[in-house]
């Protein structure tokens, strides 16, 4: 307060002749009415801007309503007017000092001293104040120097005094701490603080009697005060009995209204102690009754609230209010039909409108059978189309209020739920006409300024839920982002919603920049949000909270609005621009692409699960009495009765487990019989009975006696002791968890998952993928069954699977390239949404813009690369960044407009180099092309741009024009190893081998150790029969003492009989062992660190290890370090498929997936590697049941055993024609899928996808997929490319005689499966193959599908 006098002060001697509108500001401000004081200094700006001192006043008044931002821009423009006024610069640091901002504080506190000095009047405030924030920052040797300083100046400074007494203290002086102290107190013996503090001294240098006698004395003064307080009551007496004279009527309804208004607020205690005083006069007032149930609900206390509904009615039958509150309250216990008589019976009493939409979502949190759920998903699809006839009709003014309970149950069901939210959101808009709403912000946005926001150049985001709050997983998915977004870019602001029942997370308290706690009431909370003017909203969450939800489908806050998958499930609204997933969590046919559509937004694949989790600290063990204290001992007493038994844990909520899960969980049990389940109480009594008499009623008696359901634990240390009581944990299914498979992963619990094809089910999969474990993976019930019976059962494959878990699960915890991959998008979505015209156009542009073209899937990862690379051409092109900068005030208008329009055409460029990006890494080379043709126009010399159209352009077979531009490329940039690199693929691929060895020489001139090179010319020399060559390009690299997989490869390529006698490779090659890769974990992670697939890796280190195995045995006696070493790293990879072996026992029972291709010896080698690459990654599938291979003659196969197993040859005796295959399949094969396929083709994970939603009658002619980038595969941009034909078989179909694989042949098979009334569907989006591209014309082709031993490979 004594810094605000002298500011106060210090105006008033400045400002005497001032008119009379500023002295009335200044005469609110000491008045402390800080509101009229603002409204009035604003009232001089507009008729004066060049107030200084009004400006500077603003800022102390927005300084002290904790608006940070708003005070800066003020005091900065006070100090821009008058840049010599000390106090400005003093109050300016005051600000960035309470904002935690302390290199800026120090900064304006040092120019307020310096400004000071040559005015010759020095202040002792500004010493002070930079002494405080020296000792915030943990310096007090230096604050007390300026303490010191601030008291030479001011003798009696009370606050430099007091402040030198910490610092003292602080340092360890408590003596001189004490006098101090002591001096304050005898000048002034009823300055409490300094009092307390010199106890606080005294305790610390063990004057415990004198500190003692002291804290007495202060306890006395504050009994004393409080006398004077009950003297000040009784003076107050008189003005109470004024408002005894109000109407009691009266008083009890401005009672109540004021206490609803506090339960809006979130202040649900404020709001309890109105309620009760109105009882304790009116103890029959159902209003306050009815309001007091509804708040003692939202704080947790069930059964009282419920008990003050069923008063409030008896008082009141006539009362809708009760009733609707008694309906939630059965409801959650799971009477869905009581709760709908209570919501008849309010709408017979004159209840919303609301209550019809309530009634018509009602559904049973926990469902009884799957009969049960497809019925009421039924009922509620009817009851809701009813309403949508009810519209406009049907009013609903008060969403918040008077729906409230959303359809959040429905997504637990297992079924895509893109229709019905559609529909729900369309229900709410219709009839709810206020929902459309734009914030008065973006409405006023001008021409002239892009953010509304003078002098603020960062991005402002805000974050925007009910559970950023204490162990809700919304919150910890998201405070690592929040905590680490840099400052530099962005503003980041929580909007909470309250939360009564928790405290926000102090983390996401302390590293935001602002926190702003929203009203309950909808129009108020979108007002002050609509006040932080923000660039991108996220919603963490929609389906949880009923004003996130109707905030998020209606509400136009920012100009990018996201939505996170917090609730794994689509908005349905147009409303929200960008669902942020994960790049691992979502199946190919969620892609918008695809027929089978899930979000009504644009889709965003972050890297991993674009989640920070913090590592997850293990508690310490309990104590026998607290473990008594936190595991209830009747839970409990099996487990103490039955220590060897295996013990497995599902701890979720009661409505994830799902009917179908049911008989998962009995045929594990029942498998293995000394085992015992663990599963957690619902939320609410009813709910776990539910739960118990449905899995009674499947189980059979010796089983369910081994299921308990032990009470939920409160707190993470906890819930964590409790799943290491467990052997393992299953993963529900169709929804899983998120928070806890992690947790399970932290101890090294094995986890049994199924993947699924939506992301609700895919969340802890993202987690496996993340860490390259598949252990526990399953992709089918049986699997999932054989999985956590086997480790039930197998106690030393459970202990090597928990290893494995421990060891890679760090890789899920604290990434942040997750974070730099939120920046990138966040910098790239505001920099493409230009607002340069009034909201209603853009608006309208992309409304447009969505009917005109579809939706894509973007992925975003954590690199600056800008672009995915292909792997036979590199693209490295660092991401450009641009950001909207004023340009500074000229003397000529023209030279002006010049400098905007040439940043306005560089924006341009960079948006046309952003979209050609997109398109490349979509596989639209088409418009990739046109877009870099334009760019080209302006940056016809950079070397990026040059390499990048080169890299589309080879990508689209132009073989010269690609030659040219990479060509030119590494003209302006000679030492630019990339379009070096990628100059040698073209040039291999157009036949030049001389050019293109030239082209690899030069990199490894510049870097010897380049691994794209080094494959790329030790393949060349392959391909041109030069294995002299090879050989002495491998034994060069290693004498640099260098080894990665790139070597192994390059090993994979060479005739080993040619190299069984150079000792000298194989003495380096062993002595390079030793030095870099000294085991097979180490040379794992080699391969890991060096190789874009790790399949692909481990392909070569198969394929060295089989040449190896067929050599002499002198020759591995050569070779035995590196022999053992590769045997030992590619164990994993051989064991993956063990798992086989008990799974081919079981699959006969299910639909089978069939492979039907022709073998072949082809002319050259590569051609024919390509082909057996082809078919060994088909039998390694675990999806594909067989490969049938169907030969001229009869071939040995030499594969592991397991997978020989797979393989089924046929001898035909000619070459395969369609009509062929198609009659095999219908007589070997009737009734099974069945896919014909090239022999070039292979396929992955996505057979799952379609085996799921095969539709009969039906063949999948699926286009080809030729690349894989670091972020997708690229779409074979031919259209007539189906080298896979997909069905279940038979398929009766004429005219198709000829031979498969044929070139253009496609149009024609298509043509005649429709004339036999069958439907070719082709969506490579739901289902992928993917093909090796190389032809027997072009021996030195490369590849863009990087197979060891095969292709050409390009670093990344």
């Amino acid at each position: 307060m004594l810094l605000l006098t002298l500011l106060l002060i210090s105006v008033l001697a400045d400002t005497t002749d001032n008119n009379h509108l500023l002295q009335q500001g200044l005469q609110y401000h000491r008045q402390n009415k800080f509101s009229l004081a603002l409204s009035t200094y604003q009232s001089v700006i507009q008729s004066n801007p060049s107030c200084a001192d009004c400006h500077h006043l603003s800022g102390i008044i927005h300084l002290s309503q904790a608006s940070t931002e708003a005070a800066i821009q003020s005091i900065t423009t006070a100090i821009q007017l008058k840049p010599t006024v000390n106090n400005f610069h003093n109050t300016l640091g005051e600000v960035y000092r309470q904002s935690g901002r302390s290199k800026q504080a120090i900064q304006h506190y040092q120019e307020a001293i310096r400004l000071s000095l040559l005015q010759s009047i020095p202040n002792a405030e500004h010493y002070n104040n930079l002494g405080l924030v020296l000792m915030e920052l943990g310096d007090s040797n230096a604050a007390i120097v300026q303490f010191e300083n601030a008291i030479q100046i001011q003798s009696d400074h009370p606050a430099a005094s007091h402040n030198l007494g910490l610092a003292y203290r602080n340092i360890g002086n408590t003596e001189k701490s004490i006098e101090i102290f002591l001096l304050l107190r005898n000048k002034e013996s009823n300055d409490v603080d300094a009092t307390f503090h010199l106890a606080i001294s005294l305790q610390m240098a063990g004057k415990l009697v004198e500190a003692k006698k002291i804290y007495i004395e202060i306890l006395d003064l504050a009994n004393a005060a409080q006398q004077q307080q009950q003297q000040q009551q009784q003076q107050q007496q008189q003005q109470q009995q004024i408002v005894n004279l109000i109407d009691p009527d009266r008083k009890a309804a401005i009672q109540v209204n004021l206490g609803a208004i506090y339960q809006e607020s979130g202040d649900f205690i404020q709001a309890i102690e109105l309620y009760n005083k109105v009882l304790e006069k009116k103890p029959n007032d159902s209003r306050a009754l009815n309001n007091l149930g509804s708040s003692l609900w939202q704080l947790g206390y069930a059964e009282r609230s419920v008990q003050t509904y069923k008063k409030a009615i008896q008082i009141d039958p006539s009362s809708p209010e009760p009733h609707v509150n008694l309906g939630v309250a059965l409801y959650e216990y799971g009477d869905v039909i009581g709760a709908k008589e209570m919501y008849t019976q309010a709408l017979k009493l004159g209840g919303t409108s609301g209550l019809h939409v309530r009634t018509a979502m009602l559904m049973k949190p926990i469902m009884i059978s799957k009969d049960s759920i497809l019925t009421t998903r039924r009922q509620f699809i009817e009851n809701i189309q009813q309403l949508m006839k009810m519209t406009p009709k049907l009013i609903i003014d008060e969403p918040v209020k008077d729906v409230e309970r959303l359809h959040f149950y429905l997504v637990y069901h297992g079924y895509n739920e893109y229709k019905n939210q559609v529909m729900m959101a369309n229900l709410y808009l219709s009839s709810t006409p206020h929902l459309k709403w734009i914030s008065p912000w973006l409405k006023n946005v001008n021409n002239n300024n892009n953010n509304n926001r003078p002098g603020q150049t960062k991005i402002r985001v805000g974050f925007v839920s009910k559970f950023f709050v204490i162990n809700h997983a919304h919150g910890q998915l998201l405070e690592g982002i929040v905590a680490h977004l840099p400052r530099d870019r962005f503003e980041i602001i929580i909007c909470a919603i309250p939360n009564p029942q928790q405290l926000l997370l102090p983390s996401m308290v302390e590293t935001a920049d602002y926190v702003s706690r929203l009203s309950f009431n909808l129009k108020e909370a979108r007002l002050q949000m609509s006040e932080l003017k923000l660039d991108v909203l996220i919603f963490a969450d929609m389906m949880s909270e009923p004003l996130t939800y109707f905030l998020g489908i209606g509400s136009r806050i920012a100009p990018i609005q996201c939505l996170f998958w917090g609730n794994p499930v689509t908005s349905g609204s147009e409303n929200i621009d960008y669902f942020i997933s994960g790049e691992h969590m979502e199946p190919s046919r969620s892609n918008p692409m695809s027929d089978n559509i899930q979000y009504s937004e644009q889709v965003l694949l972050l890297q991993g699960q674009g989640i920070w989790y913090d590592q997850i600290p293990i508690p310490a063990p309990l104590s026998v009495v607290e473990e008594k204290q936190v595991f209830d001992d009747d839970d409990w007493l099996w487990y103490r009765n039955d220590p060897s038994a295996v013990v497995y844990i599902c701890p979720q909520s009661s409505f994830k487990l799902h009917p179908d899960f049911d008989m998962v969980l009995t045929r594990i049990l029942k498998t293995v019989s000394n085992s015992h389940l663990i599963l957690l109480k619902g939320r609410r009594d009813t709910w776990t009975k539910m739960v118990q008499n449905r899995m009674r009623s499947v189980m059979p008696p010796n089983v369910w006696k081994r299921v308990h359901f032990v009470k939920r634990v409160a707190g993470s240390d906890n819930f964590i002791r409790l799943i290491q009581k467990a052997d393992v944990m299953l993963h529900p299914f169709p929804f899983g968890g998120s928070k806890t498979s992690a947790d399970a992963l932290a101890v090294g619990l094995p986890l049994v998952i199924l993947v699924t094809d939506s992301l609700r089910g895919r969340m802890a999969y993202s987690y496996f993928v993340t860490m390259n474990v598949y252990d526990t993976v399953a992709r089918s019930t049986i699997e999932y069954v054989n999985i956590a019976t086997r480790l039930g059962h197998d106690t030393l494959w459970r202990s090597i699977v928990g290893r494995a878990i421990r060891e890679k699960s760090h890789l899920i915890w604290e990434r942040m390239s997750v974070v730099n991959a939120w920046s990138n998008f966040l910098n790239r979505a505001h920099r493409t949404y230009t607002i340069n015209k009034q909201i209603e156009t853009n608006l309208k542009r992309r409304k447009d813009w969505k009917e005109k073209t579809e939706r894509k899937v973007v992925v975003l990862k954590s690199n600056t690369k800008g672009l995915s690379q292909t792997k036979s051409v590199h693209i490295k092109q660092k991401e450009t960044t641009t950001e909207s900068v004023s340009s500074p005030p000229g003397p000529n208008e023209k030279n002006q407009n010049q400098e905007r329009l040439k940043k306005k055409k560089e924006v341009d460029i960079n948006q046309l180099i952003q979209q050609a990006r997109s398109d490349y890494e979509r596989g639209d080379v088409i418009n990739a092309q046109k877009m870099y043709e334009l760019v080209l126009l302006n940056r016809p010399n950079d070397p990026r741009i040059l390499n990048d159209f080169g890299a589309v352009l080879k990508q689209s077979n132009q073989l010269q024009l690609a030659k040219e531009m990479f060509s030119r490329a590494t003209l302006s940039q000679p030492g630019y190893l990339v379009a070096h690199n990628n100059l040698g693929v073209v040039l291999q691929e157009l036949g030049l081998f001389q050019d293109a060895s030239r082209e690899y020489t030069k990199v490894l001139d510049l870097n010897p150790t380049h691994s794209g090179a080094i494959y790329n010319l030790g393949n060349l020399y392959r391909d041109l029969g030069r294995d002299d060559k090879a050989q002495e390009l491998l034994q060069r690299t290693l004498r640099l003492n260098y080894f990665g997989s790139d070597i192994l490869c390059l090993l994979s390529l060479l005739d080993m009989s040619a190299m069984q006698d150079n000792y000298k490779i194989w003495n380096a090659l062993d002595q390079s062992f030793k030095l870099n890769v000294s085991t097979s974990i180490n040379l794992q992670i080699e391969i890991s660190r060096l190789q874009t697939n790790y399949l692909d890796a481990t392909n070569s280190l198969v394929k060295f290890f089989t040449q190896l195995d067929d050599a002499e045995s002198s020759f591995v006696l050569k070779s035995k370090n590196i022999y053992n070493l590769v045997r030992k790293a590619i164990a994993l990879e051989i064991d993956m498929y063990k798992p086989l072996e008990s799974l081919n026992s079981v699959l006969p029972t299910q639909r089978q997936f069939h492979v039907i291709v022709q073998w072949y010896e082809a002319s050259t080698s590569k051609r024919q590697s390509e082909i057996d690459e082809c078919l060994l990654e088909n039998l390694r599938n675990p999806n594909i049941t067989h490969v049938h291979v169907l030969t001229e003659r009869n071939i040995t196969f030499s594969f592991h055993s397991i997978l020989a197993n797979k393989l089924i040859q046929t001898v035909v005796g000619k070459r395969l024609t369609f009509e062929s295959a198609f009659n095999y399949a219908n007589t070997v094969l009737k009734g099974q899928v069945c896919s014909i396929a090239n022999a070039d083709i292979y396929y992955d994970h996505s057979i799952v996808d379609l085996m799921q939603n095969m539709k009969p009658n039906t063949v999948y002619a699926t286009l080809r997929w030729d690349a894989k980038t670091n972020a997708s595969s690229i779409l074979m941009p031919r259209i007539d490319s189906q080298d896979t034909w997909t069905f279940q078989s038979p398929v009766q179909v004429n005219g198709i005689g000829f031979e498969v694989g044929r070139l253009r042949s496609d149009n024609r098979i298509a043509a005649q499966l429709m004339a036999s009334n069958y439907r070719v569907i082709n969506n490579p989006f739901v289902f992928k193959t993917h093909h090796l591209q190389m032809t027997e014309k072009r021996p030195g082709r490369t590849n863009q599908e990087q197979i060891p031993g095969r292709t050409s490979k390009c670093n990344c």
